[in-house]
């Protein structure tokens, strides 16, 4: 892609506070290719496996929401509610093409009802079975009250299902046993690479760090199989990145 036309940058500057050293962020619409400067070389990073599809499930009806644009635009723009659901019953699904170790969520209304978030996956048994999972998102007894990553370890037998007619993807379904409160929303449901992230890219490739002068390497990828980015990052620091647009100016709205 060396001949691509980049129609526009934007630039963005993800910032790190201790305790939360790992950071995930959607790409904007239309990028298909980014820069990115770190603070150090110990810092690393991995492309996002994109969003394919995200449900809120509620039991009562069985009545299934559509969040999937919501959670996948960038910012606060556009927020989903998880508000009052149901302990045990009512259900958050995240489904994409490829198995994923984790999500990164980005809270707007915290959660304050105590409660512990639980995670299942699809088996090769066809049955929802737990994961291991450890939830960043906890913060005075309750889950989805900070922005953090949710990770697991993730299962061998993993089997794609359909899920209300979408699918087949790799699915995780999470709920918790105390619900959330009347206020709880979400913005930014963000799946993570199977692979943990890496500052080992090789040779030339490898990220400049921020104060170096050097032009910062350009990496290309698939916009329909990526969605974001998630960096790592060892203390208090701040890494740049640049997206570079390259669809027709008009044809899609950046932001």
């Amino acid at each position: 892609m060396s001949n691509t036309k980049i129609t526009g940058i934007i630039g963005e500057e993800i910032t790190f506070a201790t305790g939360n050293l790992t950071r995930m962020t959607n790409a904007p619409y239309g990028a298909s290719g980014l820069e990115i400067r770190m603070a150090t070389a110990a810092n690393g990073w991995q492309f996002a496996p994109r969003l394919r599809k995200a449900w809120k499930f509620t039991a009562v009806g069985s009545v299934y929401r559509d969040d999937t644009a919501a959670l996948s635009e960038r910012g606060t723009n556009q927020t989903a509610a998880y508000n009052s659901m149901v302990a045990t019953n009512d259900f958050i699904y995240v489904g994409c093409d490829v198995p994923f170790r984790g999500i990164g969520v980005n809270v707007v209304n915290a959660n304050g009802t105590a409660s512990v978030l639980s995670a299942f996956y699809f088996d090769t048994a066809a049955a929802w079975t737990g994961l291991t999972e450890t939830d960043g998102t906890t913060s005075g007894g309750a889950t989805l009250a900070i922005d953090n990553v949710i990770t697991w370890d993730v299962p061998t037998d993993w089997a794609k299902t359909t899920v209300n007619g979408a699918g087949p993807l790799f699915w995780v379904r999470m709920n918790s046993d105390g619900g959330t409160d009347s206020a709880t929303s979400l913005a930014e449901i963000i799946p993570m690479a199977i692979q943990p992230t890496s500052a080992t890219v090789g040779g030339s490739q490898s990220p400049v760090l921020v104060a170096t002068a050097v032009a910062a390497p350009r990496y290309w990828f698939d916009a329909d199989q990526i969605g974001g980015l998630e960096v790592l990052a060892s203390n208090t620091e701040v890494v740049r990145v640049e997206w570079l647009i390259t669809s027709p100016v008009g044809a899609v709205f950046i932001q």
